[in-house]
């Protein structure tokens, strides 16, 4: 067996784990207590298993194959360059955290050309197990949250007094949130589209996991769940209304459509008691004196700066530092990257503001080579998705799921510098632009139910 059919075995089943994968690291943290967890030392293999995948080639034509491996070269010297030059600039040089950061920003844009390169050819049901797949660990992210809530042992979202919500058996809450917008609407639409054919049970087990999903979405208390939920909820039907209108999908049978109200009605019914609910009203309470102290008048001004305030929650003033911290960098750094959080000189702080991070930390060049592979990829699903129109209620959960994640790597972090969600982006936008160019793969049956 050849590593292109290695790789097609291994990914979607890579996918399902991840839940498990991200519960194991919180483990290792509380137990070890070191740097080095489960997740790390897994995804490092991961990581240094795409980049040799990628540098072979991939089993792709000539041309596809050396455009692949001049890319891995020019990452592998600029990583290089950028370790040593911030070895000599910066005034507090960590190699652990260096080299920490740069495996998980990284670990997006090899995974995306890793599933990408499945899209000339792949085996039968590779891509529907990636759907699957996803579906999956989205359900099993929300029985883990579940089981950790009902047994009391589930972490707390926020650190700090005042806020509410949990993030189950996982560390990081703006993850779990992460992973769960860009997954949601993904199983969503599995179980909206499910055959009439099968039973109630096969039924059941569809709907199963949007529910554990939807416990989730409300228990972590962060906004980007909450919303990224209320999103799909919404889209989701509507694309499939869309499709019947077309012709292309007949009217859900009673028994979804009321499985679907269900679910509808508990996540917004429950809505004002939700953590996220508590969140919103503590942080308004707690930001309106912080931004205009005794403040009279400018109503507007002040409404402004609140919404400011609730929107990035802090990140626009590390953003203005890391802007002037930057600014003053040597040229070498401009061009090559200040590194982890720049030149700090007493604790390191991230923008939390994923393409900003990269900005900073990667510079100039590595900045495009990081970009480089999500920019052509989603101008090709862009270009595609414009040149068939009709497909878009078929593509919308694809789309809705790789929009939240930008959004969401964009405002809030947490998505392309973080392997525990990136990694479904980097499944997903292939995925759509499969779907875009009109293949259809029946075979379904790749061992992942």
């Amino acid at each position: 067996m050849g590593l292109r059919q290695v790789m097609g075995r291994f990914l979607p089943w890579f996918l399902v784990v991840q839940p498990l994968l991200d519960a194991a690291t919180t483990a290792s943290l509380y137990t070890l207590h070191g740097p080095v967890t489960v997740g790390v030392l897994v995804r490092v293999v991961a990581l240094l298993g795409g980049m040799a995948y990628l540098f072979t080639g991939a089993s792709l034509p000539q041309r596809p194959r050396r455009l692949l491996q001049a890319y891995t070269l020019l990452v592998a010297g600029f990583l290089a360059a950028n370790f040593v030059v911030n070895y000599l600039y910066k005034p507090v040089f960590s190699p652990r955290l260096e080299l920490t950061y740069a495996a998980k920003a990284w670990y997006f844009p090899t995974l995306l050309l890793t599933f990408a390169t499945f899209l000339r050819s792949s085996r039968p049901g590779f891509w529907p197990a990636v759907a699957r797949a996803v579906s999956a660990a989205a359900g099993l992210t929300g029985a883990v949250m579940l089981t950790a809530t009902l047994t009391g042992t589930a972490l707390p979202s926020y650190h700090y007094l005042g806020k509410a919500g949990v993030s189950g058996w996982y560390f990081s809450a703006n993850e779990v949130s992460a992973a769960l917008a860009m997954t949601f609407p993904v199983a969503l639409a599995r179980a909206w589209d499910a055959p009439s054919s099968i039973g109630a049970w096969q039924s059941l087990r569809r709907w199963l996991p949007i529910w554990l999903v939807c416990f989730g979405l409300l228990a972590l208390g962060t906004k980007t769940a909450y919303l990224a939920g209320a999103a799909a909820l919404l889209v989701v039907p509507l694309a499939c209304f869309a499709r019947t209108l077309q012709g292309r999908q007949r009217l859900p049978q009673a028994g979804r459509a009321w499985a679907y109200a269900a679910t509808l009605v508990f996540y917004l019914g429950a809505t004002p008691w939700s953590p996220v609910a508590a969140n919103t009203h503590t942080h308004i309470a707690w930001i309106h004196p912080l931004v205009h102290p005794g403040a009279t008048g400018e109503v507007g001004m002040a409404q402004a700066a609140d919404t400011d305030e609730l929107v990035y929650s802090s990140r626009d003033v590390y953003l203005a530092q890391a802007r002037a911290l930057f600014s003053h960098d040597p040229l070498v750094q401009k061009v090559f990257g200040a590194g982890f959080a720049g030149n700090y000189e007493q604790r390191p702080k991230l923008v939390e503001m994923d393409f900003h991070d990269a900005w900073f930390s990667f510079g100039a060049i590595g900045f495009v080579l990081w970009v480089l592979p999500l920019a052509v990829l989603l101008g090709v699903a862009v270009y595609r998705q414009m040149r068939a129109v009709h497909s878009l209620p078929t593509a919308a959960p694809y789309w809705l799921s790789v929009c939240l994640g930008l959004a969401v790597a964009s405002l809030a972090g947490h998505v392309l510098a973080a392997p525990a969600a990136s990694i479904y982006l980097a499944a997903l936008l292939p995925c759509l632009i499969r779907i875009l160019s009109g293949i259809t793969d029946s075979a379904t049956d790749q061992g992942i139910p």
